[in-house]
């Protein structure tokens, strides 16, 4: 059988590119503020020294501490709730992008169909 232990550095190295674009392009991702971008420059542009980076990702097995995950356990059902409830707020939500979609067009976008589909729900009672 394939272990991973038993990798060559080419093959290991194909699978990290693998799982990097897995997770770029499923969104897998984190805003990185590049240290001191804007500090020396005196830049006022809020996106200056941003970068976009696929997040934090483990390949091997690794240990992970019992009690943080049973934490993680009991508090994901209380998370899913939450997220939901924002979800199904458009007030809640047109208020936490408001910033993001005056200077970014997908998320500009995003919004006006979100808005759009609240309003044509809204019209036809659901």
């Amino acid at each position: 059988g394939w272990t991973f232990g038993r990798m060559q550095g080419l093959e290991e190295a194909q699978l990290v590119a693998d799982a990097v674009s897995y997770a770029v392009t499923h969104g897998i991702v984190m805003v990185k503020r590049e240290k001191d971008a804007d500090a020396e420059s005196g830049e006022t542009d809020v996106m200056a020294g941003l970068t976009l980076t696929h997040a934090p990702f483990t390949l091997r097995p690794s240990k992970f501490d019992r009690n943080a995950f049973e934490n993680a356990l009991s508090t994901a059902p209380m998370f899913s709730e939450l997220i939901h409830a924002m979800s199904q707020d458009s007030a809640f939500i047109n208020d936490a992008l408001a910033d993001t979609a005056a200077s970014d067009e997908f998320t500009r976008r995003l919004l006006a169909v979100h808005n759009a589909a609240t309003l044509s729900d809204s019209h036809a009672g659901l």
